[in-house]
């Protein structure tokens, strides 16, 4: 089950940035520009769609679906790495074989 928080990190539209989130008092430069805001490590993106998936399978009648919920995630990150990396690992983990 989601916390609150997690259910509304996932329906903001903010952008998404692939990485590890930076502390208070570090500086990290990743690519050409900070990535400040909504920094999640992949496998924690990863990690959270899949709980996400499980609460909808729960639910009688949702009113999402996976999929708009992966092309939610996808429309937020505008990094084109982040993109391939992350289509590349919801192939693997969720679509397979």
């Amino acid at each position: 089950m989601l916390t609150d928080e997690e259910a509304l990190w996932l329906k903001q539209s903010s952008p998404i940035w692939i990485g590890t989130p930076l502390k208070l008092g570090s500086s990290a430069k990743l690519g050409n520009s900070m990535r400040l805001g909504n920094v999640i490590e992949l496998a924690a993106l990863l990690d959270l769609i899949e709980r996400k998936f499980d609460e909808i399978g729960k639910l009688d009648n949702p009113d999402t679906t996976d999929i708009q919920v992966l092309n939610s995630v996808l429309a937020r990150l505008h990094d084109a790495e982040d993109k391939t990396a992350f289509c590349a690992a919801v192939d693997e983990r969720f679509i397979g074989e």
